[in-house]
């Protein structure tokens, strides 16, 4: 049962990445982001995310997908830019 999930707001979230910094200048790029429905009520997410603090980066996205979003299959692929 793949397919876009209907309860999630993906704008909202790809938005919440984006401003999951404390430094506005931190995370430059998201990319390759999709979301998806493995079932009902469980959703995966992938990403690529270009960013100059790498390890504060994947922990505060991880954060938000997590407790936020209740998103817990995760590919994030870091791009270290510093």
């Amino acid at each position: 049962m793949e397919g876009a999930p209907t309860d999630l707001d993906t704008e909202k979230l790809h938005e919440d990445l984006e401003n999951s910094s404390k430094d506005p200048d931190n995370i430059l790029n998201i990319h390759e982001f999709h979301v998806w429905s493995i079932s009902v009520g469980k959703h995966a997410m992938s990403c690529h995310i270009e960013t100059k603090t790498p390890n504060e980066t994947l922990i505060a996205v991880t954060n938000i997908c997590k407790k936020k979003y209740k998103i817990d299959n995760l590919a994030i692929q870091i791009e270290d830019i510093s």
